[in-house]
């Protein structure tokens, strides 16, 4: 497996535990600029014009993914969100769960609590900005109107922002990417609701998979899209039922255009 990273910051202490735990040495600093299959594996090529091999190729950037070859033809769009680090004060400091509304207030950690988070379509840029402060600052005033210390907290311009990555149908896209180019023309007729037999078998690439698309809710997901992609790949149990599956594979946007083909034309 190739690990294709873009962070500046360099690799979290938590992506460095898993990665250990894996036993996998990750390529860190490096952006892939394309990839190319032979009859041995596939060959990555990076942004700094060196290149590396592996057998097995996993589409997982985050929302560098919109970037990719190969995954142009996927409904990918960038969601900015910006959190806001609040500093713990009275009555704040008491708060010992997390809130959840429109947006959520966290309890505090290292004398900080944390607060989000805007939802700017389309928008890669991880400037700290103070209109989306104002906007969750706003946010929270509203959900929590009828508690009185909610409008005396007190604000610092600092905070984090960063981008999901998320899909019209906010589902997370997990598992073998297919012959994008060959689809139209096998299942041309998709929209005629044939019996299943009557279509051709579906064409995927070999070795080259995609696991991307998680949106707001990663950290919830990851383990276990990763878990269905591993026994994908290996041919053991699957950890999700069929209809589930049927639901995050990258290929179902598709499969939903060539069924409405027939509105379309």
């Amino acid at each position: 497996m190739a690990i294709n990273t873009d962070n500046k910051k360099g690799t979290s202490n938590v992506l460095a535990a898993l990665f250990a735990a894996a036993h996998v040495s990750p390529i860190a600093e490096h952006q892939l600029q394309q990839y190319q299959q032979d009859d041995e594996g596939w060959t990555l090529y990076w942004q700094d014009k060196t290149h590396s091999r592996c057998d097995i190729l996993i589409l997982a950037c985050g929302h560098q993914s919109q970037n990719l070859p190969g995954l142009a033809e996927l409904p990918l769009r960038w969601t900015r969100g910006q959190v806001e680090q609040v500093p713990s004060q009275p009555p704040l400091n008491q708060l010992k769960t997390v809130l959840c509304h429109k947006g959520y207030l966290t309890p505090a950690m290292d004398n900080c609590h944390a607060l989000g988070s805007t939802y700017v379509k389309q928008d890669d840029n991880c400037d700290y900005r103070l209109t989306d402060q104002q906007h969750n600052q706003h946010t929270i005033q509203k959900a929590l109107s009828g508690c009185d210390w909610v409008k005396e907290l007190k604000f610092v311009e600092q905070g984090r922002a960063a981008v999901r990555l998320s899909t019209p149908d906010h589902l997370p896209l997990v598992g073998q990417l297919a012959d994008w180019s060959d689809w139209p023309r096998r299942y041309n007729d998709l929209y005629k609701a044939l019996p299943v037999h009557l279509y051709p078998d579906a064409q995927y690439q070999d070795n080259l998979y995609c696991l991307t698309g998680l949106g707001s809710r990663g950290l919830t997901t990851a383990p276990l899209l990763a878990e269905t992609l591993a026994a994908q790949i290996s041919g053991e149990p699957l950890p999700l039922g069929q209809d589930i599956l049927d639901n995050l594979t990258p290929q179902r946007f598709l499969i939903r255009a060539l069924q409405r083909r027939q509105q379309q034309t």
